[in-house]
């Protein structure tokens, strides 16, 4: 049975209407503290000079977790590229909201443009592929 978009009818067994499962409390409990360790391990790396992270990439004791922690945060410095350490304080602290503001003195238009056809309604040929 393929599970492309249509597979559904109405009243498959199937479709979960309750929508999904609430999530066990002691789960909730694991990612807080896994939330609240990050954080602090995070913010004790950031504070450390470059030579004590290369220490604690190079010590085999050191727990996965860390070891990534550690990577990034050398990499980001290397580089300057903030995407090394994004996903982390993402983690910690959320995606930030985005919101955008727009004024203007006529409506919006929005126009369809379908993929077969270009804005001055002319066939777009097929691609043969050649």
């Amino acid at each position: 049975m393929s599970n492309t978009k249509g597979d559904f009818k109405k009243g498959d067994k199937r479709i979960n209407r309750r929508g999904a499962p609430k999530l066990d409390p002691i789960i909730k409990q694991i990612r807080e503290i896994e939330r609240t360790e990050l954080t602090l391990e995070f913010s004790k790396m950031l504070r450390m000079i470059k030579p004590q992270l290369q220490e604690l990439i190079q010590n085999p004791q050191t727990c996965i977790k860390d070891l990534g922690i550690a990577k990034a945060i050398l990499e980001w410095l290397k580089s300057g590229n903030f995407s090394y350490i994004q996903p982390y304080i993402e983690y910690i602290f959320g995606k930030p909201k985005v919101s955008i503001e727009h004024s203007m003195d006529e409506p919006l238009r929005i126009e369809y443009v379908s993929h077969k056809t270009n804005r001055n309604n002319r066939n777009i040929p097929e691609d043969t592929g050649k």
